[in-house]
């Protein structure tokens, strides 16, 4: 199984990640001030070769960042 995840909204007051099968909300006000919209959008991961675990290490940071714990866990999965 491929790793996948994405940004699916970003509102006003929250911020909406799917995580494989897994739809995280997090509330905008917890996100650090200096995490701008776009950055938040920059974390949008698909799996495409050498750029997927870069892109998990910036997911990974931003849900630390948010207080999303088991982030620590995610890693990038490769196909047989």
């Amino acid at each position: 199984m491929k790793f996948q995840a994405f940004v699916e909204q970003v509102t006003e007051k929250e911020v909406h990640l799917f995580v494989h099968d897994t739809s995280v909300v997090l509330p905008r006000c917890c996100l650090p001030p200096e995490v701008q919209e776009a950055d938040i959008l920059d974390v949008v991961v698909f799996v495409n070769e050498k750029e997927t675990q870069r892109q998990l290490d910036k997911l990974r940071h931003l849900l630390r960042a948010c207080g999303v714990h088991r982030a620590r866990s995610l890693q990038a999965k490769t196909s047989d």
